[in-house]
């Protein structure tokens, strides 16, 4: 049944509610159960149509005995996230931060086996990727843990992120142009390469935000961008530790027909893939994880090479604690090898890294830019 208290108490004022006496405390600014420990949260002044008011404080200022169910506003200042609400799960003897949305059902462990396919999104205690064991990343992949994870083996992205753009046809040739490449996260996509003579400049759209890197544009008949590299993400109340390797590169633009007779000036790479890796407890990297964009293609029988990828995002975030990036290569990829300049090639796609320019009349094609490695930013998943 619900009830409002009185909009203006005073310190020591009672009321009592289906037989239950409450008492109002001006130092606690809430009401209190009688003969109970524990603040009552009330409804603000407008009684209907405002907000209700939480506990706040520091971790240290945790109930020294908390009860399940139990949400306060956690200020700490250790926190990378800034203030956030959280949650006592009894069944894990934790607090859980709620912008995460992490199950607080007691779930069992995720033990990855030998060639799985990680798809969609996982809900475990803690995720463990076994040594000596390999996994395929299937496009963007969520891991939600109430416990830790630990990568021992290998985690490999598909390079499906992002479908390679549609060929663009070269009859006639100089009337063609390779589109740009796709840009997300912190990189613009690539110029896509002009015919010759010069016409407009075809200029790639770069993205503020995303999970999920931009394909390289294709130039050639038979030709295909390259795909961006596959995401994972990681949440963990618990350390997370990677002593395998993560490895989410990007696709090389590919000439599928180099058989055929006209000019084919290559495709651009893919952008690097995403590895957000994020814990309340400490975020170690020990191994290996890499997010390199794909090489531009080099051309056939003429034409400009692709551009290559930017290089991927990757984040390694503690929330409470200490993170520690180790090994981790977000390089840019190459451009394709060029022979003429008869006719412009497809930019590499972008995400932590600017795509690299297609060939055109203004220059040769350029490599992919350095992408991303942080310890912040991880965007909210």
């Amino acid at each position: 049944m619900a009830f409002d208290f009185p909009a203006s108490p005073t310190n020591g004022q009672t009321v009592v509610v289906n037989g239950v006496t409450f008492s109002y405390s001006t130092a606690k600014t809430a009401w209190s159960k009688v003969g109970a420990s524990g603040n009552f949260v009330p409804k603000d002044s407008a009684l209907s149509t405002g907000a209700a008011l939480v506990p706040t404080g520091l971790n240290a200022e945790r109930p020294a005995a908390p009860t399940d169910g139990m949400v306060r506003f956690n200020t700490d200042p250790s926190s990378t996230l800034g203030d956030r609400l959280e949650v006592y799960e009894s069944g894990l003897a934790k607090w859980l931060p709620l912008e995460y949305a992490i199950p607080v059902a007691v779930l069992p462990d995720y033990t990855v086996t030998n060639g799985e396919v990680l798809t969609g999104l996982i809900e475990c205690a803690n995720f463990i990727v076994p040594a000596g064991v390999t996994a395929t990343v299937n496009f963007a992949v969520v891991v939600k843990c109430t416990g830790g994870a630990t990568i021992d083996g290998t985690l490999s992205g598909n390079q499906l992120g992002t479908l390679g753009a549609a060929p663009y046809s070269l009859v006639p040739y100089n009337n063609t142009y390779g589109g740009p490449g796709f840009g997300l996260g912190g990189g613009s996509a690539g110029d896509g390469g002009r015919p010759y003579p010069p016409q407009a400049s075809i200029v790639g759209s770069g993205g503020a935000s995303g999970f999920i890197g931009g394909n390289g544009a294709s130039a050639a008949s038979t030709g295909t961008g390259g795909a961006s590299g596959a995401t994972v993400a990681i949440r963990a109340v618990d350390p997370i530790v990677v002593t395998g390797t993560i490895s989410m590169n990007g696709g090389q633009g590919t000439i599928v027909d180099r058989t055929h007779p006209l000019v084919q000036s290559g495709p651009g790479g893919g952008s690097g893939g995403g590895v957000f890796l994020v814990s309340d407890g400490d975020v170690t990297n020990s191994g290996t994880i890499n997010a390199n964009g794909g090489n531009g293609e080099s051309c056939h029988n003429g034409g400009y090479g692709g551009g290559g990828g930017g290089g991927g995002y990757v984040v390694l975030q503690s929330n409470f604690g200490t993170a520690t990036l180790g090994t981790i290569n977000v390089n840019g990829g190459a451009d394709g090898f060029s022979l003429s300049s008869a006719i412009g090639s497809g930019g590499g796609g972008a995400f932590g890294g600017a795509g690299g320019d297609g060939g055109k009349a203004a220059g040769p094609p350029t490599a992919g830019s350095t992408g991303i490695a942080s310890t912040s930013g991880a965007p909210l998943f």
